[in-house]
């Protein structure tokens, strides 16, 4: 009441119907004081009040600068939304502001370390809002803000990451640990393998050296019999060798004295009787012989062949005069032949293996 006797005091005369003449007013959101300053003993009929709310004064600035609501729009400070925003926003700075205080407090009796006042500042700044920040979604948390103490939460918060955040260290230590054990048995079955496979190789290797010693040694046996045999072979052979010589001389002499003999007997005959005798064996020994010899030995006469066939006759016959087995000596030369190549593969086999 004395704050309105007062505002009429200043208005002294001035005209209260006029609210540009007015000069003073009371802005105030006091449900009582407004009752009192619009009641009509107080306000006479066409005056301006002593006081008024703000949306009043606002009414009256707006038209003033003539903008008018229109289609029943209002301004953005009517709004109750826009209301709720500036309260909330305003609430939430001064109790950030409250705990930043409280943090410096704590900070120089050395509660918290420099690491736990930079992550609560952090933190404080974050909750930070402007009135057109704070959004729906937001209220929730501001409203935790401005009721809890959310510092605490956040420093339980971050001591429960800390702990999290060690058991995950922990448990990739142990991982990590697992895995290096995994990783050196999987490389000692690897060695161990590696180890095996040389033993094997050096195994075949010496089985191979053993092998490749017994069967030079066999060589070298199969090659000193062989050089017994030949130089027997030699001996037997010139011994074959002069029988077919002396075979062939007597072919020879007989052929000789066969002709001897057909010039005799056209000496002492008359050669009419002779050259018919001499026509009928020409029949006889160029086309009669030769074919009762193929129907009686089912060959046909051929010199070469028939000389080449009598020398395989007369080296048999001088081999088994001598009791030499030839057969024996082909069969040798070809188990020589045959240790030679195996003497080759084993010698091949060990060279791919060192290699």
């Amino acid at each position: 009441m004395i704050t309105l006797n007062l505002i009429s005091i200043k208005r002294n005369q001035s005209n209260s119907n006029n609210f540009d003449n007015i000069g003073f007013i009371l802005l105030t959101g006091n449900s009582k004081t407004l009752k009192v300053a619009w009641h009509e003993l107080v306000k006479p009929e066409g005056t301006v009040p002593l006081a008024t709310s703000l949306n009043f004064l606002t009414n009256k600035f707006w038209f003033k600068l003539n903008k008018g609501f229109g289609n029943g729009a209002f301004p953005k400070s009517f709004d109750a939304i826009t209301k709720a925003q500036i309260v909330l926003s305003t609430e939430l700075n001064e109790s950030i502001g409250v705990k930043y205080e409280e943090l410096q407090t704590q900070f120089k009796a050395g509660k918290l370390t420099e690491e736990q006042a930079k992550a609560r500042i952090i933190n404080l700044r974050s909750r930070v809002r402007k009135p057109e920040d704070i959004e729906r979604d937001d209220v929730l948390s501001v409203l935790d803000t401005i009721t809890e103490d959310s510092l605490e939460q956040f420093i339980q918060e971050q001591e429960h990451f800390k702990i999290e955040s060690a058991k995950q260290v922990e448990e990739n230590i142990q991982l990590r640990e697992s895995l290096e054990l995994k990783e050196q048995e999987l490389e000692n079955k690897e060695k161990e393998a590696l180890k095996l496979k040389n033993e094997a190789i050096q195994k075949e290797l010496e089985n191979n050296r053993k092998l490749l010693s017994t069967k030079k040694s066999l060589l070298r046996e199969k090659d000193n019999v062989k050089k017994d045999l030949l130089i027997k072979k030699v001996t037997i052979d010139k011994e074959a060798f002069k029988s077919y010589q002396i075979f062939k001389l007597i072919i020879g002499l007989s052929l000789i004295s066969l002709y001897a003999l057909i010039c005799f007997i056209i000496w002492k005959m008359d050669w009419n009787i002779i050259e018919a005798w001499t026509y009928v064996a020409g029949i006889l020994l160029s086309n009669l012989f030769p074919i009762f010899y193929l129907l009686i030995f089912e060959k046909d006469i051929n010199p070469k062949r028939y000389l080449t066939n009598r020398k395989l006759k007369i080296d048999s016959k001088t081999y088994e005069k001598f009791k030499f087995d030839i057969e024996r000596l082909k069969a040798l030369e070809q188990e020589i032949d045959d240790l030679n190549n195996e003497i080759d593969e084993l010698k091949k086999a060990s060279t791919q293996h060192m290699v």
